[in-house]
């Protein structure tokens, strides 16, 4: 994906741009949403927006993960530094697709090829690092389509996400202690988001009576 996606940053010829993905849904009120954004906050590196989770069908459904983030991202805010970073670390909160990049500000960063589950995490927080700083939005503008068939869940299942988000956390760790950012690698370094996920797939797995599931989980969580 993350080749794909610098592909659409260097073919698009305007200073904003966004990034489609196959399948989820912009909202009526996205273009507007962003447009009002860019007046706003003209000098970030992106802009992002609050999302409708949908299932296959497109129907609206619950899921606990972004329940969660909800709980954690205030309607408003602007992300920026090290309590920027510490904040996105305490968990993702930011939908991948519904941002908007500033290619004037974000210049020639890009997505790393090497990751395929923390991608945008890592971009963002490359961003942050950068002293960049984002716009998140209180519209609700974008449809963010969960399912099983999804590539975020049968990373869930290989433990793929996992093990790219435990090195991603050790890796911010490193580089926040460099720089001296203490908070940001304190957080870092705890995982936490990373704990209480692993926690509630384990829960489901024996809810479903997939003990195997849950087992391999179990282990992720032990290294931990």
């Amino acid at each position: 994906m993350a080749a794909t996606w610098n592909d659409c940053l260097e073919l698009a010829e305007t200073d904003w741009v966004t990034i489609l993905h196959s399948d989820d849904e912009l909202l009526p009120n996205y273009v507007d949403a962003m447009a009002r954004g860019i007046g706003r906050f003209p000098e970030a590196a992106a802009l992002f927006c609050q999302t409708r989770i949908i299932d296959e069908d497109g129907n609206e459904t619950f899921s606990f993960a972004d329940w969660y983030k909800g709980l954690i991202r205030p309607g408003k805010l602007l992300l920026a530094s090290e309590s920027g970073l510490s904040r996105l670390l305490k968990g993702n909160f930011i939908m991948c697709p519904t941002l908007c990049y500033n290619k004037r500000i974000i210049g020639q960063e890009r997505f790393d090829t090497k990751w395929r589950m923390v991608l945008d995490l890592d971009f963002t927080t490359r961003l942050l690092l950068s002293e960049k700083w984002l716009a998140g939005l209180s519209d609700v503008a974008y449809a963010y389509r969960r399912h099983l068939a999804s590539a975020t869940s049968r990373y869930n299942e290989n433990l793929l996400r996992f093990d790219e988000e435990i090195a991603f956390y050790d890796h911010i760790a490193e580089t926040a202690g460099a720089r001296g950012w203490k908070a940001a690698q304190v957080t870092a370094r705890k995982k936490r988001i990373i704990r209480l996920h692993l926690l509630y797939q384990i829960a489901r797995d024996l809810s479903r009576f997939q003990a195997k599931a849950a087992g391999r989980k179990w282990l992720t969580f032990r290294r931990l």
